[in-house]
């Protein structure tokens, strides 16, 4: 098994970036990241091959691997990762809860190495992120998909599968060139993981700044811009696309600039019929013939008319007009609905410009929240 240990050299403001990033887990002292490469998914058949950590020692952050000369190796190559593993507080992966950790104690099983109980807490990056995927207009969770989206440039041109051959004839030849290959995408891998928490940062940004500001920027027939004054400004510079529950034909656009605090929403317009349920149907009556509903107390106005029970379906009024996509009402909103059960609730466009005059406060940032979910 060869060591290959590397201090990761960064410019002072990265550097503290990272420790702060660190600090909201625990020590930086007390924490690892890490990433394996394997032989395939099969965790009774395939083997690792390549095992990487990034940690904080003395002063700096250092990358550390361990790869395997041949599959013969790899009952070393576990044994030194539980060595390094054991006494961590916090272990971040990518996507590890599913993958990495369960491998490798399997493997150790299979193997039969002593692998004690790793005390550490799993924070897993893909699970973290994978809810901002809709919001952020991600294609997917994957790593290389959200490095792409912090602006992160990899030298490695590989993926983990295609490695797996390159790993099977350096096995055999020991070249040099193949070995490099290997190390560059397992490090830069392992690199990239405290860079990723900047979407954190942004995440961060975005939940928790209140709105100072709060305005119509531009309507067109299609849709309205609005503008968000926030009280953070933004770390990154990022236009994308939010996709709303079930409506793929339907997007949710901003733009945020790194460093300023304005924030611009695009929202759909909805030209339609939609309707207001209401919460008391035991209180109505329904109309088949006008598809209407009437309240008991003023029954006696429509001598004649078809009546029945109002049902929690059919309690509702109608309203023709343009609409924008929310996740939520209040401030006293009116919620319209496509059908009962539909996830997304419509505002009534008008009815939502007026509220934005006068929302203050946690208002306007409740509301702001109800149009952008994150």
């Amino acid at each position: 098994m060869k060591i290959v240990k590397d201090q990761v050299l960064l410019g002072a403001r990265e550097k503290e970036a990272w420790l702060e990033a660190f600090r909201r887990f625990c020590d930086p002292e007390r924490m690892i990241l890490m990433d394996i490469e394997t032989t395939g998914f099969s965790r009774a058949y395939d083997s690792v091959y390549l095992t990487g950590f990034l940690y904080f020692e003395n002063g700096s952050f250092y990358i550390e691997q361990h790869l395997a000369s041949d599959r013969n190796d790899e009952p070393a190559v576990v044994e030194a990762y539980y060595e390094k593993m054991q006494d961590q507080d916090v272990i971040i992966t990518f996507n590890g809860d599913m993958f990495d950790l369960p491998f490798m104690e399997n493997r150790a099983r299979v193997l039969h190495v002593q692998a004690p109980q790793l005390k550490g807490e799993s924070v897993d990056l893909y699970r973290r992120y994978r809810p901002l995927a809709s919001a952020f207009g991600w294609e997917n969770c994957k790593l290389k998909t959200i490095e792409r989206f912090l602006g992160i440039d990899r030298e490695d041109t590989f993926s983990g599968g295609e490695l797996i051959d390159v790993f099977e004839e350096y096995a055999v030849s020991g070249d040099e060139a193949l070995e490099k290959v290997l190390l560059l995408h397992n490090y830069e891998d392992i690199l990239n993981l405290p860079r990723l928490l900047r979407v954190d940062d942004y995440a961060d940004c975005l939940r928790a700044s209140e709105v100072e500001e709060l305005s119509l920027e531009k309507t067109f027939a299609d849709r309205i811009v609005l503008r968000a004054v926030l009280s953070r400004p933004a770390c990154l510079s990022h236009e994308g696309e939010g996709a709303y529950p079930k409506m793929t034909s339907e997007v949710l656009r901003f733009r945020t600039e790194a460093g300023s605090p304005v924030m611009f929403l695009t929202l759909p317009l909805i030209q339609g019929l939609f309707y207001h349920y209401l919460p008391d149907p035991e209180n109505y009556f329904y109309l088949p013939e006008s598809d209407s509903i009437i309240h008991k107390a003023l029954a006696d106005t429509a001598p004649g008319v078809k009546k029945k029970k109002a049902t929690s379906k059919n309690c509702r009024i109608a309203r023709e007009g343009c609409f924008v996509p929310a996740w939520g009402t209040s401030l006293g909103l009116h919620a319209f609905q496509g059908e009962k059960k539909q996830p997304v609730i419509f505002l009534e466009e008008q009815e939502l410009l007026h509220a934005m005059e006068k929302a203050e406060g946690k208002e306007r940032t409740d509301l702001f929240h109800q149009l952008f979910q994150i």
